[in-house]
């Protein structure tokens, strides 16, 4: 939830609970205050810290009735009451930035402290890869050239074999017996060229690209998991 729905719906809610206008827009006015303060990538989990809307708009609905229960003058009542409001949107302002700086600093410390850790963790993440990527090219390669040199001889043998398969049959060959034999030889190199053509296509066309794709969304994938690691890591840092 951005900043502008969060505000939206905080104004909707404090609508259904009845609060004054006057009210609720100084109470908006300093919640979107102290999101603002955050930096715009923050500033959802600004927003998730703060509550939900329902929540908030509850809360304050029950601080203001309580005022109103004290045996004070009703003005004297309401002008204590938006100071008293006024006073702990301040105090917690205080105290994120407190902790907000407090947290940063024991993060950014944990991280010096644990660098080898990670350092060592996103180095053998990166052989890794490296490593699948290079094994695909060198495979690809290999075949490529195996195939390609097999393809290329067995063309010449299967075309000799034909050749002399036909000059076997013709019409007063001695030994039509051997032309066939060659004529046969020759068509099942043909058979095993055509196959192996086929395969180094599909190998080519479609496996090695599938890996990388698949490597290549497991990398981004495990990129995710560590900023989000990061983010839980710097979250719970605020808290201490």
């Amino acid at each position: 939830m951005n900043k502008q729905e969060f505000l939206i719906q905080l104004r909707e809610e404090f609508t259904k609970q009845e609060i004054p206008d006057s009210k609720s827009e100084k109470f908006i006015k300093k919640f979107e205050k102290l999101i603002d303060e955050a930096e715009e990538k923050d500033q959802e989990e600004k927003i998730k810290d703060l509550g939900t809307p329902q929540e908030i708009a509850i809360k304050t609905k029950e601080m203001l009735e309580e005022k109103k229960k004290k045996k004070l003058p009703k003005k004297q009542t309401e002008t204590e009451g938006d100071q008293d409001t006024s006073s702990e949107i301040e105090e917690q302002q205080e105290e994120n930035s407190v902790v907000s700086v407090r947290g940063k600093y024991i993060f950014i410390g944990g991280l010096v402290l644990t660098s080898p850790v990670w350092i060592a963790v996103f180095a053998a993440l990166a052989i890794i890869f490296f490593a699948i990527y290079t094994a695909m090219v060198l495979i690809d390669a290999v075949i490529g050239v195996v195939l390609t040199a097999a393809i290329i001889v067995g063309g010449i043998a299967s075309v000799t074999a034909i050749i002399y398969g036909i000059i076997g049959l013709l019409p007063g060959s001695v030994a039509s017996y051997i032309g066939m034999y060659e004529l046969g030889l020759g068509l099942m190199i043909l058979g095993i060229l055509i196959v192996s053509g086929i395969l180094l296509h599909f190998f080519v066309v479609k496996v090695t690209p599938l890996v990388f794709r698949s490597t290549t969304r497991l990398i981004k994938f495990t990129y995710r998991q560590f900023v989000r690691l990061f983010k839980f890591i710097r979250k719970e840092c605020d808290k201490i």
